[in-house]
């Protein structure tokens, strides 16, 4: 099977290699894999990260771009400085009247920040020939995978998410490449976000995919288990 993986985000905790072992032993070493990745970093620079990820203060190094380059071996890799998405103050304000979260909307800037990533790691896939692959696989740098389905036993007419929670779980999804225009939500933003359930990522690219599609597409999995590394 051909897949492609797109990395998207920050390079975070990268250097005790256990993201990329897990990537290596449940899909690339798995399977005929290409890899693109947009990723957020310049030397030294702080990564912003939302209010209720309790992580420390994170700074780019010096090497993360050399260590992908060289353990992933990307098709194509797009490199850009952190930068803040900030929204004008009555966007702002009427997002708090419907959804009455000011902590969500507080963090909305990094979350369009993610969606950003995801749709500029879309764009460098876009650049191929997308109906070669059987499926796509998009992820973290951070993200372990402990385990995910046989995907030769997947049927192609549904999007695979894992079952952690209802609002589109974003950890990890597979999908074939018909259904990656609904990765194009920060372009739509302003279109999809009062269709979300909530201001986070999730339901996001939940709005976004049942704007393009049927939500009866949808299947969430027991077997995509991944988690997020916090700390070196």
């Amino acid at each position: 099977m051909k897949i492609a993986i797109l990395f998207k985000g920050q390079p975070r905790f990268l250097y005790n290699n256990i993201a990329l072992n897990s990537h290596k032993k449940t899909i690339l070493d798995k399977y005929d894999t290409d890899i693109f990745m947009h990723v957020w970093w310049e030397k030294n620079a702080i990564l912003e990260t939302s209010s209720w990820s309790r992580l420390p203060q994170l700074t780019c190094g010096s090497n993360e771009i050399e260590y992908l380059l060289s353990n992933y071996n990307p098709n194509k890799i797009k490199v850009e400085p952190p930068r803040k998405f900030n929204l004008e103050k009555k966007i702002i304000d009427n997002l708090y009247d419907l959804f009455k979260n000011k902590q969500q909307i507080d963090n909305l800037g990094n979350a369009i920040s993610q969606l950003y990533s995801l749709e500029s790691v879309n764009a460098l896939f876009n650049e191929t020939d997308i109906y070669k692959y059987d499926f796509c696989i998009v992820s973290r740098y951070d993200n372990v995978v402990q385990s995910i389905p046989d995907l030769s036993s997947l049927d192609k007419n549904f999007i695979y998410l894992n079952n952690m929670h209802d609002r589109f779980p974003d950890n990890l999804f597979i999908f074939s490449p018909k259904f990656n225009i609904f990765l194009n939500a920060y372009s739509n933003f302003y279109d999809i976000i009062y269709n979300s359930r909530c201001p986070v990522v999730e339901s996001i690219l939940e709005a976004s995919f049942n704007k393009n599609f049927n939500s009866s597409l949808i299947r969430q999995l027991g077997e995509i288990n991944t988690y997020y590394l916090r700390e070196l």
